[in-house]
């Protein structure tokens, strides 16, 4: 299932990663937004939706992060601000 979702996904270019641990998932996603000049000014920020790896995870690297603000999916009862 995982390698049909992958193939699908590159073919609209699209990068897929598979990681044996939420820690290293962690790691990964903070390095990539640090490295992709994430800021907390227009045209350099980030949404991360609201999703069962946030609470899992100590969220201190993401909270960390300037310009990578949090939202809720409608109808989850949960939210986060979300700035513009």
């Amino acid at each position: 299932m995982y390698d049909q979702f992958k193939i699908r996904a590159e073919g609209v270019s699209a990068e897929v990663h598979r990681f044996p641990a939420q820690a290293e998932a962690l790691e990964f996603l903070v390095g990539f937004l640090q490295s992709e000049g994430l800021a907390d000014k227009a045209q350099h920020s980030a949404v991360f939706a609201a999703c069962p790896f946030l609470s899992r995870i100590d969220r201190q690297p993401l909270d960390a992060l300037k310009g990578l603000h949090f939202a809720s999916y409608p109808g989850t009862g949960r939210r986060s601000p979300l700035w513009h």
